[in-house]
């Protein structure tokens, strides 16, 4: 008996919420009436203003824009290219590097057209992004952030994964806490996690470029399953 009436009271209390946002009052004092009782902040009314049938185009728009900008970058790394270059080709291939001598330029050749049928173009617009420790160092500290929007363009798994986890987690995060707090909270853990990365690599002198907005996605589901289960 109890439940049937909770769910009537919070059933009818839902349609005039809904009624007054639509503007079908009849007395003037109905939108105070309804303020009085506090139901335009329950759930329930919240969930029916929210859906209001616009769909994921007008909702979330921090998560919205986010894979926007990482889907762009995306294609971008995938058309905007140029053949690799004479050092780039010796970085993969050093007997490339050996034949220097002018007598064996035609070798040299035959090796560089073979590399270049085989080694895949070099994206200009990831070379500029991706997160590149040296090139942080000496002042390319965009790379810290831009890194996060870039993902192998080899494959579409990298890039799908992201923004599938970013999708359900980030629609979540960003209802509780807000557009832009968890706009500065994705940029924030996208800068984080590539400083880490980049400390790790001069703690190891390794020099690998990285690309990835898993660090950012991480943070987002860590920061969620806390939220979860206190």
């Amino acid at each position: 008996m109890w439940c049937f009436c909770y769910n009537s009271g919070r059933e009818y209390a839902r349609h005039i919420g809904q009624a007054v946002q639509a503007g079908y009052a009849t007395f003037p004092d109905d939108r105070k009436w309804i303020s009085s009782l506090g139901i335009q902040d329950r759930d329930y009314v919240r969930d029916e203003r929210r859906g209001g049938g616009a769909g994921f185009a007008s909702e979330y728009p921090a998560v919205r824009t986010i894979i926007f900008i990482t889907v762009l970058v995306y294609l971008l790394q995938i058309f905007v290219t140029r053949p690799p270059n004479n050092e780039e080709i010796r970085q993969l291939y050093p007997q490339f590097n050996e034949s220097t001598q002018l007598e064996d330029l035609p070798v040299q050749e035959q090796i560089r057209n073979s590399v270049l049928r085989a080694f895949p173009k070099v994206s200009v617009v990831q070379q500029w992004l991706q997160m590149d420790t040296q090139k942080v160092l000496q002042g390319q500290v965009w790379r810290l952030l831009t890194s996060a929007f870039c993902h192998d363009r080899s494959g579409i798994f990298h890039i799908l994964i992201n923004m599938l986890l970013l999708f359900w987690f980030g629609r979540e995060m960003e209802t509780i806490y807000g557009t832009r707090s968890f706009a500065w909270f994705y940029v924030t853990a996208a800068v984080l996690s590539a400083a880490v990365f980049m400390l790790v690599q001069l703690a190891t002198g390794e020099r690998i470029p990285a690309i990835g907005a898993s660090g950012a996605v991480m943070a987002v589901m860590m920061i969620y399953t806390c939220l979860l289960y206190t």
